[in-house]
């Protein structure tokens, strides 16, 4: 038993020791004084890199804090299962850190020119970003078990049902539900259909869904109803840019890293 633990400290050892200080960092800058704590988060009208990065730990409530941190901790595993199934641990450590750094920066040049009169703060602009990210991190982990799973219908049931959950009319929402169920039951039907394996391919479809559930419950926590019945379109914008930069650094690290294996002669 210990022999066990003691593997699995080791074998998730960076996604722990991520979250453990993560986590405290928020917590401490939380028991700030509430002068402290003002003197960290984006100013209006005012772009310092500085401050675009300490705002993500700056958080209005216990609520606001909690919701952040248990997103952060689902996400941050999920990510590291898929990095550890892929064995690009290294891959992992750099796209988690540009979150916390280019991400950040980014939304900050753009807050200050879109929203220059609202400050910002919390954890939610890196959760978006790591949700993001997970989505060509799984779409690539299941391609190399299953050579002919389609990524392109399952990025667009993604793409679906993300639409469902943004503020539009009911009748797209609800057509955008639709057409994430249909690109998903097509997903899964080809997984069966490419393989003659059948237990692969209830475990492939198995995980599949477990990832979408998973996905679902978390972008639902990115686009709370009381958020986009209220209007606030600053935590929003955060979750979108978040969001869009996970899916294309993900995508555009994993390429290079593909091209640089190719390269190398790798068998990939």
């Amino acid at each position: 038993m210990f022999a066990y633990f003691k593997r699995l400290l080791r074998d998730y050892f960076s996604s722990l020791l991520i979250a453990a200080i993560v986590i405290t960092v928020c917590v401490v800058i939380f028991l700030l004084p509430t002068e402290v704590k003002d003197m960290l988060v984006m100013r209006p009208q005012v772009f310092n890199p500085l401050t675009s990065i300490s705002a993500m730990f700056v958080h209005n409530n216990l609520d606001h804090l909690s919701w952040n941190l248990i997103s952060f901790v689902i996400v941050i595993f999920l990510l590291h299962v898929i990095y550890r199934r892929t064995y690009e641990q290294k891959i992992f450590c750099i796209l988690v850190l540009l979150m916390f750094t280019v991400l950040p920066i980014l939304y900050g040049i753009l807050f200050y020119f879109l929203f220059p009169n609202i400050r910002g703060l919390g954890l939610s602009l890196v959760n978006s970003g790591l949700l993001g990210l997970s989505i060509p991190s799984v779409t690539t982990c299941f391609k190399q078990k299953v050579k002919k799973f389609n990524g392109l219908l399952f990025i667009a049931s993604l793409f679906f049902f993300t639409l469902y959950f943004i503020n539009l009319p009911i009748v797209f929402r609800c057509l955008s539900a639709i057409l994430g169920f249909i690109f998903f039951a097509v997903v899964i039907y080809l997984v069966f259909l490419s393989n003659r394996d059948r237990r692969e391919s209830l475990i492939i479809s198995s995980c599949t869904l477990g990832y979408l559930s998973i996905y679902l419950i978390l972008i639902s926590w990115l686009f709370p109803l009381n958020i986009v019945s209220d209007g606030n379109i600053v935590d929003i914008c955060a979750h979108y840019i978040g969001l869009c930069f996970g899916i294309a650094s993900g995508s555009i690290i994993m390429y290079c890293n593909h091209q640089v294996k190719k390269l190398k002669g790798h068998d990939i």
